[in-house]
């Protein structure tokens, strides 16, 4: 995913952000500072501590870095916050800062959400009863799940809920919805939850409620031994949440639990128990025969899904991690080659690592990095430049050689017909006295008579 796409996706103005900015490569910068910021962090925290003095300095830096960066709509809801916390008061304001806090949510993918939020969206799995609704704030009926919105869910959460219950979304406040931006991501999480299930299995775990009568909501009641089977199931799975959490049994990148590493975790443990394991639509990049494993998607991929590993018979092969994959496209910009041939829809029984290529190295002559098979003379694009230059060079030097024998040939012509004129010069005068004496007549006699 381009930052243009990011900034379209979130709602944004992209072209007013690129004329303050002037280059894409600025936004970006500046954009993935914006992870690293405190602000939001130091908000929650002050909120939760009653410190209105601090919850304000923070709500107003928030609001500062969203318009200068242009998140236009992350910087109105800290805007309102920061003019409720203006006379330091802490009461109302917890309401607001929902807001704040599902806006900031980046629905395109982008920044990974906190523990909390992971925590919060993946608590209802562990609810009584076989059946989750989640319904916006603007609804009428009764949910079990109440969002800003219900395209706050990202794909990944409502996926690994419906893996554990079936789900009904209440959809009946989006007719009279005017947010344009929520229904088209509200359409893309649809989307992208039918791909990956697939259609039969998306309609026997969703259950898309337009009308009030709709998939109703209701309360199971349970008889004595399917409570101790629901208290039992519910012991078990805290246990492996727990053994999960365990130092050791996570690698040191996995520095925080997201939504694709539940999902990955819960798909494991059902192709475990399943005879017939289910498949799963995952996008994941499509390599073509011009891939020649040059490595510049590996390291343009900041999560760390493709791997290019060598095998012991002289073959590369691409192995991708999909939970890691967030299918934001940057592998497939940064591939000058061809070898990226966009996202391809995988059925996958698991997201767990996978190899979809293999090519047979052919590497640089000067430095080993690998190239292109049908390299002529052999040598990286680096390596020809350099060879190139090199060469420019020794003719650069040949010719400077050739014009310096050139002046001193010339200085030493020019040296030896001086030398030759200095020669000529004193026999020129002994010349000129000898020729009046030559030519004078003899003086006349007088004669007698």
């Amino acid at each position: 995913m381009t930052i243009r796409e990011c900034y379209e996706k979130t709602g944004s103005d992209y072209e007013s952000i690129l004329k303050r900015f002037g280059s894409e490569a600025m936004i970006q910068r500046f954009a993935l500072k914006f992870l690293k910021d405190g602000s939001f962090s130091d908000l929650k925290d002050a909120l939760e501590a009653k410190d209105g003095e601090r919850a304000f300095r923070a709500a107003h830096t928030l609001k500062g870095v969203c318009i200068n960066l242009g998140f236009d709509r992350l910087y109105n809801v800290s805007a309102e916050l920061t003019e409720k916390l203006r006379g330091r008061e802490i009461e109302e304001s917890e309401e607001l800062f929902e807001q704040v806090e599902s806006v900031s949510a980046c629905r395109s993918g982008c920044i990974a959400p906190s523990p909390e939020q992971v925590q919060r969206d993946i608590s209802p799995a562990d609810s009584d009863g076989d059946t989750i609704w989640i319904g916006c704030e603007r609804s009428t009926r009764k949910n079990t799940v109440v969002r800003t919105c219900v395209s706050a869910y990202s794909w990944e959460a409502l996926a690994y809920l419906a893996l554990n219950k079936k789900i009904v979304l209440d959809l009946t406040p989006c007719g009279e919805c005017e947010n344009d931006v929520c229904a088209e991501h509200l359409r893309a999480v649809l989307t992208r939850l039918v791909e990956f299930f697939g259609q039969p299995l998306f309609e026997a775990r969703f259950t898309l409620a337009y009308e009030l009568d709709d998939a109703p909501f209701h309360v199971k009641e349970y008889s004595r031994r399917e409570m101790m089977e629901q208290v039992t199931s519910g012991s078990k799975k805290g246990t492996k949440q727990l053994l999960r959490m365990l130092p050791g049994l996570r690698s040191e990148d996995e520095s925080s639990q997201d939504f694709r590493l539940l999902l990955h975790q819960y798909t494991k443990q059902l192709k475990a128990v399943s005879e017939t394991p289910l498949r799963y639509g995952y996008h994941l990049p499509n390599f073509t025969q011009k891939c020649f494993a040059c490595g510049r998607c590996e390291k343009s991929c900041r999560s760390g899904a493709i791997k290019f590993e060598d095998l012991p018979d002289g073959q590369t092969r691409a192995v991708i991690t999909p939970w890691k994959c967030s299918e934001c496209g940057v592998c497939v910009a940064a591939c000058s080659n061809g070898g990226l041939d966009g996202l391809k829809l995988r059925q996958l029984t698991s997201l767990g690592p996978v190899s979809v290529y293999k090519c047979t190295k052919t590497l640089c002559k000067e430095c080993g990095k690998p190239i292109a098979p049908n390299c002529a003379d052999g040598l990286c694009s680096v390596c020809r430049i350099k060879l190139r230059t090199k060469k420019r060079q020794e003719e650069a030097v040949a010719r400077a050689k050739e014009r310096q024998a050139e002046r001193e040939a010339k200085k030493a012509a020019e040296a030896a017909a001086k030398e030759l004129a200095a020669e000529m010069q004193p026999s020129q005068p002994a010349q000129s006295a000898a020729a009046p004496e030559a030519g004078a007549a003899p003086a006349p006699t007088e004669s007698t008579c």
